[in-house]
């Protein structure tokens, strides 16, 4: 483990050792450092979604 890295998370509304369906039920994420809500994801997904598809 090295001091100051990023770390990537996902934060879930329930446990999944309870019931592995509850990583379905995300309250958000963090990537590179960077706090999304799960809207704000689900939102980036669509973008980059129809982005591949343009092209």
């Amino acid at each position: 483990m090295e001091v100051n890295r990023r770390a990537d998370l996902i934060l879930l509304k329930a446990n999944p050792l309870e019931d592995i369906a509850n990583v379905q039920q995300r309250a958000g994420v963090m990537v590179r450092g960077v706090w999304m809500t799960e809207e704000e994801n689900q939102q980036r997904l669509e973008e980059i979604t129809e982005a591949v598809r343009a092209d």
